[in-house]
């Protein structure tokens, strides 16, 4: 299905074209992405802040902190994803 804000497969394949619009579209994408995750991170960064000092060994305070690094190794990859194909639109 075509979206308005994805470009259809094969819309501009003249050369490299079509596949410098695919790099910036995901690259979009992943930075939505990037940025929805830096924002549940810092909710429950916040949320663990939140409880008072005796509740922060609860079970909830240590699935939060487990969310947490689990959202973090999500930013690292999608970082590296923005990285590669910022540099792959930049080198062609």
């Amino acid at each position: 299905m075509q979206t308005a804000d994805r470009p259809a497969a094969g819309a501009s394949e003249r050369g490299s074209g079509g596949d410098d619009a695919q790099a910036e579209y995901y690259l979009m994408v992943l930075a939505a992405r990037w940025q929805e995750l830096e924002t549940e991170v810092a909710e429950r960064c916040n949320e663990l802040r939140g409880l008072p000092i005796p509740a922060r060994k609860s079970e909830r305070a240590r699935n939060l902190r487990r969310i947490i690094r689990v959202k973090q190794n999500e930013i690292a990859k999608v970082r590296d994803l923005c990285g590669s194909l910022a540099g792959r639109l930049h080198s062609g």
